[in-house]
């Protein structure tokens, strides 16, 4: 008898995310989506914001409230204080929102969630800022996930954190990329 040699070659997959990766992130994005989506969003940008100085100055610096942005007397941004920060905090946290559901919504793809992550225009004066407070919003955006599937019961394993940790870093290193 002979050998037999197959001319078909294996295909192999590459992709960071596997079919229960995406499964777990749409399940928990969609509790999370489901149950007072603003307040999560307001409750990561106010941890981020907290806990660095440095992040904080540079989101309050891209705020702008409409008809509410100077002081005319001071000839100065009225977001220079933590009151009038939250004035802007439900249209950022809004658009944050809206960006986490874009990227969640393709990441079956990952070239066009690369893709989706590049249009973001992100600022250049954004990598500015350090690795660290990259990291810094992870793990605030990480544990505010963490905390809001265990207020609905839904139960958030390590495999489950790994899954958004992984997507969090996929996103941050991507955004590098230009």
């Amino acid at each position: 008898m002979g050998c037999f040699h197959s001319s078909i070659r294996r295909i192999s997959n590459d992709s960071i995310f596997d079919s229960n990766d995406i499964l777990h992130l749409t399940q928990s994005w969609n509790i999370i989506k489901t149950h007072n989506l603003q307040k999560f969003a307001q409750a990561v940008l106010i941890k981020i914001t907290n806990q660095n100085p440095l992040l904080r100055k540079f989101w309050m610096s891209k705020v702008s409230v409409d008809g509410n942005n100077y002081d005319y007397s001071q000839h100065d941004s009225c977001l220079r204080n933590d009151i009038s920060w939250h004035i802007g905090l439900r249209d950022q946290s809004i658009q944050f929102v809206s960006i986490l559901d874009k990227l969640i919504s393709v990441i079956h793809d990952e070239n066009h969630l690369k893709t989706e992550i590049r249009s973001l225009n992100i600022p250049d004066d954004f990598f500015r800022i350090e690795h660290n407070l990259l990291v810094t919003m992870t793990n605030c955006l990480l544990k505010n996930v963490r905390e809001h599937c265990q207020t609905f019961n839904y139960d958030f394993t390590d495999s489950l954190e790994q899954v958004w940790n992984k997507f969090f870093m996929f996103i941050v290193q991507n955004m590098k990329i230009k």
